[in-house]
């Protein structure tokens, strides 16, 4: 029955990119489709996972909320809320590596990079949403740290795709927050869903097979 919905999953994401009139219903089905999907796959449920994919479910729905002013701080604070759970449930089979206080303050430095890089891409555009912005750049580098740290060796080969899955995820949200606060990029919703899609996907799927 899993593969079922991962094919469900895979098509409500076609069509959620190529037909326009019906992105904002198949955007609030993608994550209830993947959440059934690791509920039938996964041999013990984890209840953060659940929850995680509630809250990024409750984001995606708000943001779909066109043209009402808290539609958006309410999806990034769901969405917000989704990584913190995110890294619980990553940090529950981390293993620290060797040297910790040499190795993971390297590990912080390119996070570090990136908040400051799209801060300061972003900083004209943002407005009174500038701490906000901030604090989801923080969660969202703490969340791929802690899926870092769970692909670290030796930890088994899949646990690499929950690190691949939060590197998607921050490509997707770099994309979008440009998209919102600069302007549409050319194929921004494509590459927004499809990295969006992959982020959650390779989460759930390494938290399944990875336990």
């Amino acid at each position: 029955m899993a593969i079922v919905w991962l094919f469900l999953f895979l098509a409500d994401l076609s069509v959620n990119l190529f037909a326009a009139s019906h992105r904002t219903l198949t955007k609030c089905l993608l994550i209830p489709l993947l959440a059934a999907y690791y509920v039938a796959a996964a041999g013990e449920m984890a209840p953060l996972v659940l929850l995680a994919l509630a809250a990024s479910w409750l984001g995606d729905c708000l943001l779909e909320i066109k043209g009402k002013p808290f539609s958006f701080i309410t999806g990034l604070l769901a969405f917000l809320t989704a990584h913190i759970l995110y890294t619980a449930a990553f940090l529950r089979d981390t293993r620290l590596p060797d040297h910790p206080g040499l190795v993971i303050p390297l590990l912080i430095l390119p996070y570090g990079v990136y908040i400051f890089l799209l801060y300061r891409a972003l900083r004209a555009h943002l407005g009174e949403k500038k701490p906000l912005i901030l604090l989801y750049g923080l969660a969202i580098s703490l969340m791929s740290l802690a899926a870092l740290l769970r692909a670290w060796p030796p930890a088994a080969l899949i646990n690499g795709l929950t690190f691949l899955g939060s590197a998607c995820f921050i490509c997707s949200d770099s994309i979008l927050a440009v998209n919102i606060f600069r302007g549409r990029t050319r194929l921004g919703h494509i590459w927004i869903m499809v990295t969006y899609a992959a982020a959650q996907l390779l989460i759930v799927v390494s938290l399944v097979t990875g336990t």
